[in-house]
């Protein structure tokens, strides 16, 4: 009985990953909203954006999770995750905006010039890797992609290996 009653009132939130900024608005969220007994909200340290939404799928206990809405839009477009994406998730509320910088070698002045070039497009299933990616369609901009951490990318952008890094953050 005390089982069924404790989750009777749960809510988990699946954040990006454990240095984004999603993870502090969910906290932030459950902090507010949680109040032991008739509501409680759990957040829940995910893997990225484009895995949040697999979890809300397919994983069993995850109620909700943070992502982009433009990744939301690409796997509907693209169907992979299954027919009728929009049917299956419900977008609730824009929770704060992202920026998409990229960060190229100083002798890079136009990001033309990143064609044929390598390009850390950061951890495979990232927001920047798929917002990466629509953009420099998007601009006809062919890349060497390269998948690597931030602290890594920036280390081997100093040291010349790479040619650019994108990083796509919330802002502030």
């Amino acid at each position: 009985k005390l089982r069924a009653q404790m989750n009777e009132n749960v809510v988990t939130i699946m954040a990006g990953s454990p240095t984004g900024a999603d993870l502090t608005i969910i906290q932030d969220i459950a902090s507010v909203l949680d109040d032991g007994d008739r509501l409680r909200v759990l957040p829940m340290v995910g893997k990225g954006p484009e895995q949040n939404i697999k979890d809300v799928l397919f994983l069993r206990g995850v109620d909700m999770g943070v992502t982009q809405a433009n990744l939301l839009k690409h796997f509907d477009k693209t169907g992979e995750l299954g027919p009728n994406l929009k049917g299956q998730i419900a977008y609730i509320a824009k929770l704060f905006n992202q920026e998409m910088h990229v960060l190229v070698r100083e002798d890079i002045n136009d990001i033309k010039e990143l064609n044929g070039k390598y390009v850390n497009f950061g951890p495979e299933g990232s927001g920047a890797e798929i917002t990466g990616r629509l953009i420099f369609e998007a601009l006809s901009v062919d890349t060497q992609e390269v998948h690597l951490s931030d602290a890594d990318a920036i280390e081997k952008l100093k040291s010349g290996d790479i040619d650019a890094t994108i990083a796509v953050t919330g802002k502030p």
